[in-house]
């Protein structure tokens, strides 16, 4: 994913003088493998994460009062938590119609299988426990999953994740737990984007949305 000029603009900026990135003066776009345009919306509380194409949309909110891009493709700074979000295109044979409960946990398990194995097999870590759950949160179904990880050092950290299908995306979202914080203080932030998720048909329009929140 390549970040447009403004994002590197407003990332050296802000990380040089120390002012909370948002409100944003333009959202921040980017375009990633799959086929969803992505673009980091600011507003006066924290920013919406937005992912459209021409066919459906999706988003949602994080409440922050300090935000940062780290740079990479899918990482950033909320307050002191390293935030991941990442879109996949799901397996062929997801089913044209919405999917049922059950065919909806199957395909989230699949996924979550999926990225142990290259945490195991391509990151050569070590992951002795992994735990999952389905919860609704507002209209949707979500996988919860978390787990520790042993690197080579022998050093152990988790991270816990939270999982969604959106349309024919999967949207993950995740943080590490530090030593000072919780699992269920990690759970309970992931669990609070995901709330607000919102699906709609159809492509949203960027500008016309932060042009619309910057004036609230």
């Amino acid at each position: 994913m390549i970040f447009y000029q403004a994002l590197l603009f407003y990332q050296q900026l802000y990380l040089t003088i120390g002012i909370i990135l948002f409100p944003l003066v333009s959202p921040v776009l980017a375009q990633e493998e799959h086929d969803y345009a992505f673009a980091l919306i600011g507003t006066g509380n924290g920013a919406y994460w937005v992912y459209t194409k021409e066919e459906n949309s999706f988003y949602f909110h994080i409440d922050s009062d300090s935000i940062f891009s780290t740079g990479a493709e899918t990482l950033f700074l909320v307050k002191d938590r390293v935030f991941e979000s990442t879109v996949v295109l799901a397996e062929e044979g997801m089913p044209e119609k919405m999917p049922t409960t059950e065919k909806t946990e199957e395909i989230l398990l699949d996924y979550m299988f999926h990225e142990l194995k290259f945490l195991k097999n391509k990151q050569q870590l070590e992951i002795p426990d992994v735990q999952y759950k389905f919860v609704d949160l507002g209209r949707y179904h979500f996988m919860e999953w978390w787990y520790q990880i042993k690197n080579s050092e022998n050093e152990i950290w988790s991270k816990t994740n939270l999982s969604v299908l959106c349309f024919d995306g999967i949207l993950n979202i995740n943080v590490a737990v530090k030593k000072h914080q919780t699992m269920e203080e990690e759970k309970e932030f992931l669990r609070g984007a995901g709330s607000n998720l919102v699906k709609v048909l159809g492509s949203v329009d960027i500008d016309a949305m932060a042009e619309k929140l910057q004036k609230k």
